[in-house]
Order: structure tokens, then sequence, then C-alpha cells
């Protein structure tokens, strides 16, 4: 039986490849800079980041409806 479970972000590997540096799929690829969002429209690479490290405690469910 497969249960659900929170995650905190700080208990995120910040090297794995999970987006957070960026390299994850823009919802938008017009332009130069496309912004850095995944295909679900959030944010990933340095805005992640500096969110996740002002709110140390945040799950990621936080971090979903921050944005």
């Amino acid at each position: 039986m497969k249960t659900n479970t929170v995650t905190k972000t700080s208990e995120l590997d910040p090297t794995t490849s999970s987006g957070a540096d960026g390299s994850g799929t823009s919802s938008t690829t017009s332009g130069p800079n496309p912004p850095k969002r995944d295909a679900h429209g959030l944010p990933t690479g340095a805005t992640l980041l500096a969110w996740t490290r002002e709110h140390p405690d945040a799950t990621i469910a936080d971090a979903v409806a921050a944005y």
C-alpha cells in the first residue's frame, strides 16, 4: 500500500537532477532567455533555490502554494 509523504525542502539534495539547477523544461520557450520554470509553471533555478533558503522548514506543498 502506497502512502503519501511530505518532504521538507531542506531534505532535498540540491545536487540531484530535480530541475532545481535550472536544467528542467521550460513552460515557455519563446525569446532569447525563457523563464526558468518547469512543465507545471513552477519556478526552478536560482528563484527556487533562494525561496528554499528563505524558508528552510517549508514543505514542497508550501513552495507550490507560494507560486
